[in-house]
């Protein structure tokens, strides 16, 4: 959920963080700063399937910032959630609205209902 109270500065904008609201319990998405490896609950998150659809980074996930990277996160975890087509209409969006808004220095974790909600939100559109 997106709070007016939570900004983020990056890029030179003040950008809105997320801040995960309903949780299912223990199943999160997390991903390791240090290696840059991303789970959902206790799987590995594989890059391929996304960079089948969109080379956009050769050097694989990463978060915090405009780029290459969290654009290949945020479809590989809509892959996961959504159907292909949808997936390819919003990973841009998730990228700027969620996964650029993560600190690029630490570890993160989402829960896997915040990101069905932000996909619902965004299909009923």
């Amino acid at each position: 959920m997106w709070t007016d109270e939570a900004i983020q500065m990056g890029h030179g904008k003040p950008r809105k963080k997320f801040v995960a609201m309903n949780h299912e319990p223990n199943i999160f998405i997390h991903g390791d700063v240090d290696s840059l490896k991303v789970w959902i609950g206790n799987q590995e998150l594989s890059p391929d399937p996304s960079l089948k659809l969109q080379n956009h980074s050769p050097n694989g996930f990463a978060w915090g910032y405009l780029g290459s990277g969290p654009a290949h996160l945020a479809l590989a975890i809509l892959l996961e959630f959504t159907d292909q087509a949808s997936a390819l209409r919003l990973y841009q969006q998730f990228k700027e609205d969620v996964i650029a808004c993560l600190n690029i220095d630490e570890d993160f974790a989402l829960s896997i209902s915040d990101v069905k909600k932000w996909v619902a939100d965004k299909t009923q559109k």
